[in-house]
């Protein structure tokens, strides 16, 4: 039976899949254009969610900076119409800007380089006589992976001093870290050239995220002159217009349709529904554009599960059950139990065109062809291999044991891979699935008693990379290819100006995020505490070693259970062409970041709903720059909040942190 995981409701035949060859191509000076931006734009980020954990602009699966910086380039194009004609970007230069601009604000962003920042010195800084962490795990910190100096790392977390003064104590920290992400995002991306043809050419997937770029820059689309697009604009951003100037004026009334004003837990008072934590009403007109662009069977799958789990909780309280299981319903084990099988499953149904590849790979007769791909099907799977063996070497490192190290980063991959999948199959918006890493699957079905404190010193270190799965350079990538198939450019060129964004990012990550914290103080970053915290205290590190734990029972059931409904709904697609639950809709449906976007997705999945129901596919085209204004509108002027916020030093309004 074919487990199809792809959706057959997405929209029809997308811009992706009917533009003609781009104007231009990938050149050189976008490159290097992109790179000269790149350090503004990650002083930008730096400042906004590590040191004010503010506007989350990575959190999303379409970058708000990025594209908000897109839009300024294009704003440039038409001066240079006039004034320099032959200086203007093409679509082609536009759009590789645009994906290593993408690239480049994952990696610097929230749950990537920022909580690295937050374990790199955390131990050192927060070590006392009462926790005993000197006397706990010391001794297995790795000189080249923690900043040891106590006054250094005092003074990162105080504020009011200079990077300079201390800069020498970051060199191993600085080269150890760098050089393993360096790593890190090759062999995703030498994963990305094994697999993009399969998804993107035989299953089709259909990349909603690119869609609003593509269509930004597409040409033929009258951008400047769309009525419906400046409607959703003027509508999304004068709310938040409105909004920041009642933040700076309290006087001026504004709209409120986040945080404590959309709180439904206080109605929540009697028995069982008190059980429920957490329940908000947010409203947010920028998810609703992006979520028009998404299978209808993913936007209802993901509100319909995360309400599912909100019951979960109810009859957790009415049953005791949550009094006997605190961490009962398990959300993060059912979301890592569905993921991992739609990671098999893809595999599974790739199986014959993975021969082909590894035949072309060795010389023998294959049904592929793998001139067209960024690099070929050969020098792909020897990276891949290569990497994956320096992953396992730098872990062992680190301080993973040798008998864990592989299984831990095959679970990374896997989970890497679905992600990538997902993304490009549905386009979720945002794909936190906390819970859903290596060193929670691992400590829920072997426990920690009996494991070494310095393996499970190694798993706190690398709680940076793997805990949320936000800002991931691999679907990012996959897009990015996505993007030179779609204008009938050179993936290998636009292979090349990915790696090189990421290089010249992890390159100055080191270089300009701790200045920052030095002159701030990292105390006062949110984000940075959570990591440490995550990575050391007692939901981690510490817990694992005072309070060592047995396999977790009924953890390993609740991911078998997960495991079990995403294959179930897989086959159950397969058979049923009208069956509306997807699988992937289930994990993200799952993972908290769900409760922030769940009522802007009931109401596209009503919106959308109608205008397809009456105007067929023409009335979603028609439609459809309404709701690209809707986001752009937003983005821009969330953007140029925080841009006053960078350019006066001080947190300005942000509707979602």
């Amino acid at each position: 039976m074919s487990l199809d995981l792809r959706s057959p409701l997405a929209p029809p035949a997308t811009t992706a899949d009917r533009l003609p060859p781009a104007r231009g191509r990938i050149t050189a000076r976008a490159i290097l254009l992109a790179l000269a931006i790149i350090p503004c734009q990650m002083h930008w980020i730096g400042l906004v969610e590590g040191v004010w954990h503010g506007l989350h602009m990575t959190c999303l699966s379409l970058p708000m900076a990025p594209l908000f910086l897109l839009l300024v380039l294009m704003v440039a194009n038409l001066g240079l119409q006039r004034l320099w004609p032959r200086a203007v970007l093409t679509q082609a230069e536009l759009l590789t800007i645009f994906a290593m601009l993408a690239l480049s604000a994952f990696l610097c962003g929230h749950d990537r380089l920022i909580n690295l920042m937050g374990t790199v010195a955390y131990a050192h800084r927060f070590a006392t006589p009462e926790n005993r962490w000197e006397e706990l795990f010391f001794a297995y910190l790795p000189d080249w992976f923690v900043v040891k100096d106590r006054e250094a790392a005092f003074h990162y977390y105080a504020g009011g001093s200079s990077y300079a003064l201390y800069w020498r104590h970051w060199v191993k920290p600085a080269i150890g870290w760098s050089s393993f992400t360096v790593v890190v995002v090759a062999t995703l991306l030498c994963l990305n050239v094994v697999m993009r043809k399969r998804w993107t050419e035989a299953e089709r997937l259909s990349y909603p995220i690119i869609q609003i770029p593509l269509a930004m820059t597409d040409p033929r689309f009258p951008f400047w002159r769309s009525a419906p697009l400046w409607i959703g604009f003027g509508l999304a951003g004068g709310v938040d217009l409105l909004n920041g100037i009642a933040y700076l004026y309290p006087s001026v009334p504004n709209l409120p349709y986040y945080g404590a004003a959309m709180d439904l837990k206080p109605y929540l008072v009697n028995h069982p529904w008190n059980a429920i934590d957490y329940l908000r009403a947010d409203f947010y007109p920028f998810m609703l554009g992006i979520a028009y662009f998404l299978p209808m069977d993913i936007i209802f799958s993901t509100w319909f599960f995360y309400l599912v789990g909100r019951l979960q909780m109810v009859w957790g309280g009415a049953t005791g059950l949550r009094e006997l299981l605190p961490r009962y319903p398990y959300f993060g084990m059912q979301a890592a139990g569905a993921v991992l099988v739609i990671a098999l499953v893809a595999l599974w149904e790739a199986r014959g065109y993975l021969r082909q590849v590894w035949r072309r790979a060795i010389g023998m007769k294959s049904s592929l062809d793998d001139r067209d791909e960024a690099m070929s099907y050969r020098a792909a799977l020897i990276g891949l291999a290569v990497g994956f063996a320096l992953l396992c070497w730098f872990g062992t490192q680190i301080g993973i044991a040798p008998h864990y190290v592989a299984l831990y980063f095959g679970l990374f991959l896997l989970i890497a891979m679905a992600i990538a999948r997902l993304r490009a199959d549905s386009g979720a918006p945002v794909h936190g699935l906390v819970n859903v890493n290596p060193h929670d699957v691992l400590v829920t079905h072997f426990g920690t008693v009996g494991e070494s404190p310095r393996h499970l010193t190694g798993m706190a270190l690398c709680v940076w990379l793997t805990q949320l799965n936000r800002a991931h350079p691999m679907p990012q990538q996959l897009e990015a290819l996505k993007i030179a198939q779609v204008l009938r450019q050179s993936q290998r060129a636009m292979a090349l100006a990915m790696m090189a964004a990421a290089v010249v990012t992890i390159a100055l990550y080191f270089v300009i995020f701790p200045p920052l914290m030095y002159r701030h103080g990292a105390a006062v970053a949110e984000e940075l505490k959570w990591a440490g915290g995550r990575a050391f205290g007692a939901a981690g590190l510490t817990g694992w070693l005072e309070s060592p734990r047995p396999p977790d029972g009924p953890g390993i059931g609740f991911f078998g259970g997960g495991a079990g409904l995403a294959l179930a709904m897989a086959m159950l697609r397969a058979r049923f062409v009208w069956w509306p639950f997807h699988p992937m809709g289930y994990a993200i449906g799952t993972g908290w970041t769900a409760q922030q976007w769940w009522v802007s997705l009931v109401v596209c999945s009503l919106v959308k709903g109608v205008i397809v129901h009456y105007g067929g596919v023409r009335g979603f085209q028609r439609a459809a720059p309404f709701f690209i204004g809707l986001v752009l509108g937003q983005f821009v002027v969330l953007c140029l909040w925080s841009l006053i916020a960078v350019i006066t030093e001080q947190p300005m309004y942000w509707p979602f942190t």
